[in-house]
């Protein structure tokens, strides 16, 4: 095993930000993955995960070996009259999975459609879109555990899914590198449009009941015409969550801004972060740079190829104005690489 030095990662980001990696190396299988951590310690150099660059910050330089996930393969571990239980590998490419389960006739992934990473991404992230959660898809896990040298298997509940969140993103999770993931969807044609745009979508065009290709189709024409494509206009999708407010919160707001949309998350309220963005005037608005995008106020773009403290920058003038005018503390989504500093005296 021998990584790759000065390796430039401007492609392997959706942002556009350029950066280069100290070390890279891309693992196809749990040999590979052993091998390259044993040389990490050997030569004192953390370790931090790149996905498909989709929802990551990089700095100019990352230091340490980064590893990136190449294992593959589809495979049916479970098949009953109305359910499959697919394992999946980290490296798959997310949208093509999805398609892929469409085309065999499988349901449940479709209004995840068009999301781009890859698959070893949706549990860390608990991807979501258009009333669906890649968590509620998800039976387990398959990490390998830094801390424990050896492969393990997360359920759902290991899995600590939240909003946007999963322990994968927490500090008691970092040391966790995702190598499958195993879905459980569905073999009957049950689809979820519960989401307005989707329901005015189908209402629209007279379809009482939508096929999964039926809806899948209806989230990439929507994703087209609502968000820029990376490859055109470098961007990370959404770049600011939705906050949550609790009953009381929402309440208070209301009374000042009764047309804010909010939709029920649990017990508590999620406020549209697109919504406060646009409110406050900042969709289409550019500074050195960088910029809310024209018809998506959740989306940050980068046309200029600005560097990480430049977009931070501008991100911190958005959450700035929120705070002012709404009182609305907005949460970044993208994340920079974590570093796991490795124990030297561990078994490789």
């Amino acid at each position: 095993m021998q990584p790759l030095a000065d390796f430039p990662l401007d492609s392997m980001n959706t942002l556009g930000v350029k950066s280069k990696a100290e070390y890279f190396y891309s693992f196809g299988s749990v040999e590979e993955l052993e091998h390259a951590i044993g040389w990490a310690r050997s030569h004192n150099q953390p370790l931090r995960l790149l996905g498909g660059g989709s929802n990551v910050l990089l700095e100019p330089d990352v230091s340490g070996l980064i590893l990136q996930s190449a294992i593959l393969g589809k495979h049916c571990v479970r098949d009953t009259e109305s359910q499959v239980w697919l394992k999946v590998g980290a490296g798959e490419n997310w949208h093509d999975f999805t398609q892929w389960s469409i085309q065999n006739g499988y349901s449940g992934l479709e209004n995840l459609s068009l999301i781009p990473g890859l698959v070893g991404a949706s549990p860390i992230q608990n991807i979501g879109a258009y009333g669906v959660e890649v968590s509620s898809l998800i039976e387990s896990v398959e990490v390998y555990d830094l801390e424990q040298n050896q492969l393990r298997t997360l359920n759902k509940m290991e899995c600590e899914f939240a909003y946007r969140d999963s322990i994968f993103k927490r500090s008691e999770g970092r040391a966790l590198i995702v190598l499958n993931i195993t879905f459980v969807l569905d073999k009957s044609p049950s689809v979820n449009i519960s989401y307005p745009v989707l329901q005015q979508h189908f209402e629209n065009a007279n379809i009482a009941k939508p096929s999964a290709r039926d809806v899948a189709d209806a989230v990439i024409e929507i994703r087209q015409r609502k968000l820029p494509s990376p490859s055109e206009t470098p961007n990370v999708g959404s770049f600011f969550k939705n906050p949550v407010v609790d009953e009381d919160q929402l309440s208070q707001l209301l009374k000042l801004h009764p047309e804010m949309p909010h939709y029920t998350h649990g017990a508590l309220y999620k406020i549209a972060a697109a919504w406060l963005i646009d409110q406050a005037g900042w969709k289409g608005k550019a500074i050195a740079g960088v910029a809310v995008h024209h018809r998506q106020a959740l989306v940050v773009v980068n046309p200029e190829h600005q560097n990480l403290d430049v977009i931070l920058g501008f991100a911190s003038e958005v959450q700035r104005d929120i705070q002012q005018k709404f009182g609305i503390s907005l949460e970044i989504e993208p994340q920079c690489l974590a570093s796991i500093e490795l124990d030297r005296s561990a078994a490789s």
